[in-house]
């Protein structure tokens, strides 16, 4: 196997280094929220209490990000707010049901709290807070200083009090949703077959899946020919498919030793070695730092890498925003393709009743196929075409584009 010379070793862990200390700044300036109040008064806060009509039971009447104070129950005294706090006598909800955090971290500070209660379920009444607290899907924290913690999936907290102040109330992504390959389970000898072996793995299918990041063969005659550490060392082109993911709005950063050119869904952002420092898609744009660290951030599901000799580390995948199980997209659930894969033939299908145009790309860029439905319906032929993995992009009526991978297998 080729290895690198010392020097080369010595850049790649630098560039190493500069990678993980990107990514440690996105983790901890990405998520959190606390809430502003300075958009809001004494005279505001203190006519919500006692008037039901204009601010109906289970209403918000403080919102600041995905963080609102709602009012439960008739005869709340809001009286004030002093800087970030709100003094008040009675109850109030917090709800954070819009945060798209899969798991949530709210902490907050009160002077005085009688009860508190997690999406119904009481933790503690008559002032005694425990330390800790275990509920279904979420954990409870107190300090005994009168800071609190929960921690977990969840949408309402509850504060049952007389006389109170509430204030640093902030939200948080309780763990990074980032997701970094790890080749640990796979050696030398598994990725040393992949490349000339099109039976056992097909062009198309992916022999490298590390959560939501698949590296798949694109082509034959790839040399796929060892692991160093997080580091696939290779000769040829490699897909990074993020298409499992459920984020709308992605990060993928990756560190590359030699890259000759690099499409996204089939959009050629560089070849011949010339990668500019950003580059905009239609969905997603492109950054390159000029010392091998490249990063693709937004809708995206193929990332291509064409390259002679290289070696591929670092590739992790963040999300600025994750769609909930309960969340589809619009197009997502208009359009289907099937079978997928399909060794000729693939079905475009409309479940909205109207016309769509759709273009095929090869991962190279270059476009195949370019038409508009007739009717609910398009056939895609690539009999004619090798195997592999291509990118269809469709758009509906009204202008919006949905991009999805077909596969072409023998």
């Amino acid at each position: 196997m080729p290895s690198f010379s010392q020097t080369n070793t010595t850049i790649l862990k630098r560039l190493t280094l500069l990678c993980l200390f990107a990514l440690s700044a996105i983790i901890s300036t990405a998520q959190i929220q606390c809430v502003d109040l300075s958009s809001y008064d004494d005279q505001y806060v203190n006519s919500v209490g006692f008037d039901d009509i204009t601010y109906p039971i289970g209403s918000a009447f403080i919102v600041s990000g995905d963080i609102q104070y709602v009012k439960p129950s008739s005869g709340n005294a809001y009286q004030g707010i002093i800087s970030d706090s709100l003094f008040y006598i009675g109850d109030l909800d917090i709800n954070v049901s819009t945060s798209t955090c899969l798991e949530k971290e709210l902490t907050f500070s009160c002077a005085y709290l009688e009860g508190l209660a997690v999406d119904g379920d009481t933790v503690f009444s008559q002032l005694n807070p425990p330390a800790n607290y275990g509920g279904a899907t979420f954990d409870f924290e107190f300090d005994g200083a009168g800071s609190y913690t929960i921690t977990g999936d969840f949408d309402v907290v509850s504060l049952y009090t007389q006389t109170n102040f509430l204030y640093d109330v902030c939200l948080d992504c309780a763990s990074s949703t980032i997701d970094c390959v790890d080749l640990s389970s796979y050696d030398d000898t598994y990725v040393n077959s992949v490349g000339f072996n099109d039976i056992t793995y097909p062009i198309g299918s992916a022999f490298i899946v590390s959560g939501d990041i698949q590296y798949v063969k694109p082509s034959s005659g790839n040399y796929y020919q060892g692991i160093n550490g997080d580091a696939l060392f290779y000769m040829g082109d490699l897909d990074i498919d993020v298409s499992t993911s459920i984020c709308t709005d992605k990060i993928l950063t990756f560190n590359c030793a030699y890259l000759e050119g690099l499409s996204v869904d089939g959009d050629t952002v560089f070849t011949m070695l010339n990668a500019p420092a950003s580059f905009a898609g239609s969905t997603w744009d492109f950054e390159y730092d000029g010392a091998g660290n490249y990063t693709v951030t937004g809708d995206f599901v193929v990332v291509s890498l064409y390259t002679q000799t290289n070696e591929l580390s670092d590739v992790c995948l963040d999300c600025n925003y994750v769609v909930s199980m309960n969340e589809t997209t619009p197009l997502e659930n208009q359009f289907s393709v099937y079978p997928n894969p399909s060794s000729n033939l693939f079905i475009v299908s409309s479940n909205s009743n109207h016309d769509f145009s759709f273009e095929l790309y090869d991962t190279n860029g270059t476009l195949i196929i370019s038409e508009n439905s007739n009717g609910t319906e398009a056939q895609i032929d690539l009999s004619n075409y090798k195997d592999g993995l291509y990118i269809l992009s469709v758009t509906d009526k009204e202008g919006y584009r949905i991009t999805k991978k077909l596969i072409k297998v023998n």
